[in-house]
């Protein structure tokens, strides 16, 4: 059908061509263009070369040049964001010519210069005090960059720039946009008039750019101070943090949200346990345009980190230091939580048990029992050997009675000879020996001398109280009468600091620390498992750790009420009470080796 009417036009328009009377040496022409060979291209320019007229094809795909020269010309149609192409012609002199362009979409060729956009790329956002580098390639099949002619104008500004595209065909220069979004049109001409045009979008409503000029580490917290905003637009601060550093991290959470434009500083006090974190300010402007200030990473914001699950935790009674144990790795670190940094480590002498520190005879010592069969007696301000004691047997844990006995729980064959063993500090003499289980975990009675412990080698599990001679031998020994009817657990064990009662396993169970070791109950819990246990100091306050919540639970004794709790970063294992501050080695949320230090104020 397209074709049909063409022809007819075309037919038409050569008949209407040969009644004029032309001039001798020019000829007309009727130049149909299509699109893919299929349907007419509408709006397509063309033009000649010589250069001659540039014009537009009509609704049927249609141009006519009138008086052209006679002899060759070379026909070019472009449609733009499409494509070009081009065809070669014989004008006659006094007649109407008939030329065809076919224009594939994606494929372009002509002598029209062509202009690809550089800079700014894609949608551009800026603000107005922004130095913008605009730049674009121009490109033309017979003109040299010294014949081009390019400009540049704002819809908003008027002329940007206006010159020749430099040696490389690039057109570059920088300016500043007034607030707005502007629409920049690029025109370049070449030596033969012929002109081509593109254009892009630049949004310069942003806000201004704000400099983060320091994170500085206060352990546990971070301390921010960045360059209060100029613009009349804001409309808020956030302080964005990372898990990662600067270079690599892609993902921010928001910590915080400031509205006041001249507030410059924030202290981030809920620091990760993170290796390295980054910190950038986001400014929000009331158009609801963002930007982010430049990046400054911290390593270690939160302290000194353990990529190990410990196994054991002393606190030493007077100074600020915890003693962690790897077990695992055969380590042993002295860590200062009033710094939140590892002040000391030591390789352990073999397979360590669960340990003990304290005051006995010989100034403050910390003491740990080796499956090689000795205990170890070292200072713990150097974590270097004072003395060892030897018990010729696997240790498994060891109590010191602050009166110069050391007793140990251990491992001897057969099992059920004497396995809770009592030793001189003084000089390493055996004392005396008691106990049903091997390698029970021991608690010492505070104010006595007085022993209970848990079993870690026999199921159901036992409880087991033993009292001490003033010579180390023991006077009394009773098993607990339930055999496992109610929770216990070694590696979770702690007796209160008025010697009333111990507290076991996850789900908080309570007994009387005596001869009896009658079952309480359990201190309220809901879905919380508890990890380890702290006091007030007369026990009548429970301060429990919960492994599977980043909390502390407050409960009271003796109702085992849990009455209020509070929220920290990790899921504490471990809990000590300093003064009025609680001391709790947590594991990082979601990890299964990364545990900190954490100091929380009690409430």
């Amino acid at each position: 059908m397209i074709k049909n009417l063409f022809a007819l036009l075309l037919a038409a328009l050569v008949m209407t061509a040969c009644g004029k009377d032309d001039e001798p040496s020019t000829g007309d022409l009727t130049l149909m263009v299509t699109l893919n060979n299929m349907e007419p291209a509408i709006n397509a320019k063309v033009y000649t070369s010589p250069a001659t007229s540039e014009i537009f094809t009509d609704d049927f795909g249609m141009a006519i040049f009138k008086g052209l020269p006679s002899g060759s010309i070379t026909l070019f149609a472009e449609l733009e964001g499409v494509g070009s192409a081009q065809t070669s012609h014989l004008v006659e002199t006094g007649k109407m010519g008939v030329a065809t362009i076919n224009i594939t979409s994606g494929i372009a060729e002509g002598t029209a210069p062509v202009i690809q956009p550089l800079t700014p790329e894609g949608e551009a956002l800026f603000s107005d005090a922004d130095l913008i580098s605009f730049s674009a390639q121009i490109t033309d099949d017979f003109s040299s960059s010294g014949d081009i002619s390019v400009s540049w104008e704002s819809d908003l500004d008027g002329t940007l720039f206006s010159g020749n595209p430099n040696s490389e065909n690039v057109s570059l220069f920088e300016a500043e946009l007034s607030r707005g979004i502007h629409t920049i049109t690029i025109t370049a001409t070449d030596g033969d008039g012929y002109e081509t045009t593109a254009s892009m979008t630049v949004n310069t409503k942003a806000p201004r750019l704000v400099n983060l000029i320091s994170a500085d580490k206060a352990t546990p917290s971070v301390n921010l101070n960045w360059e209060a905003y100029t613009g009349i637009d804001f409309a808020k601060y956030e302080i964005l943090r990372s898990s990662g550093d600067c270079e690599t991290t892609t993902s921010y959470e928001v910590i915080a949200v400031i509205d006041a434009q001249s507030t410059t500083t924030y202290t981030d006090t809920e620091t990760p346990f993170e290796e390295a974190v980054c910190y950038k300010v986001r400014v929000t402007n009331i158009d609801a345009y963002t930007r982010d200030s430049n990046g400054e990473g911290v390593l270690l914001p939160a302290g000194d980190l353990f990529s190990f699950k410990p196994f054991d935790v002393v606190k030493h009674p007077s100074q600020p230091y915890l003693y962690v144990l790897d077990r695992t790795n055969l380590k042993l670190y002295k860590y200062n939580y009033s710094t939140y940094t590892i002040e000391g480590e030591t390789d352990t002498p073999g397979t360590i048990g669960y340990m003990d520190i304290g005051e006995n005879g010989s100034g403050v010592e910390l003491y740990l029992p080796s499956h090689d069969g000795w205990i170890y007696i070292y200072n713990p301000e150097t974590l270097t050997e004072i003395t060892a004691i030897s018990t010729g047997l696997p240790n498994a844990s060891v109590v010191i009675d602050g009166n110069g006995l050391v007793i140990a729980g251990l491992e001897p064959d057969p099992w059920w000879e004497q396995p809770i063993r009592s030793y001189s500090r003084a000089d390493g003499t055996y004392l005396g020996g008691n106990g049903d289980n091997e390698r029970d975990r021991l608690r010492m009675i505070p104010g006595k001398q007085e022993i209970m412990s848990i079993s870690t080698s026999v199921s159901p599990i036992d409880m087991e109280y033993l009292k001490l001679a003033a010579d180390g031998s023991f006077e009394l020994h009773q098993d607990d009468a339930y055999h496992g009817d109610y929770p216990l657990n070694a590696g979770i064990f702690r007796i209160d600091p008025s010697g009333t009662y111990a507290i076991t396993d996850n789900e908080g169970a309570v007994y009387h620390a005596d001869g009896t070791m009658t079952f309480i109950g359990l201190l309220q819990r809901g879905s919380l498992d508890y990890s380890d246990y702290a006091f007030n100091a007369d026990g009548s306050v429970i301060y429990a750790a919960s492994s599977n919540h980043n909390s502390i639970q407050i409960g009271s004794y003796p109702a085992l009420t849990k009455n209020s709790e509070i929220l920290i970063k990790g899921y504490p294992n471990f809990i000590y009470r300093a003064g009025n501050e609680l001391i709790t080695i947590s594991q990082k949320p979601y990890s299964n080796n990364l545990f900190g230090v954490e100091v929380t104020p009690i409430p």
